[in-house]
């Protein structure tokens, strides 16, 4: 995960049952595998993923200033 100015806020494998909780200044550039065994939370509430691309356990968006995906 890359905060607005590049630099790297979060780079890890989780475990299952694992849970990351950080702050950072959006918007938040989120690559994130294994998406559908994923809830996230943003902001105390929690967000859907938007839809994978057929075929594909990677989901690629952006946490805006609002908490909002894009």
């Amino acid at each position: 995960m890359h905060a607005g100015a590049g630099q790297t806020v979060l780079y890890d494998i989780g475990r299952a049952g694992s849970q990351r909780s950080f702050a950072a200044a959006a918007p938040l550039r989120v690559p994130l595998g294994s998406a559908p065994g994923v809830t996230l939370v943003v902001n105390g509430r929690a967000t859907p993923l938007p839809p994978l691309p057929a075929g594909q356990s990677v989901a690629r968006f952006t946490i805006a200033a609002d908490g909002s995906l894009r």
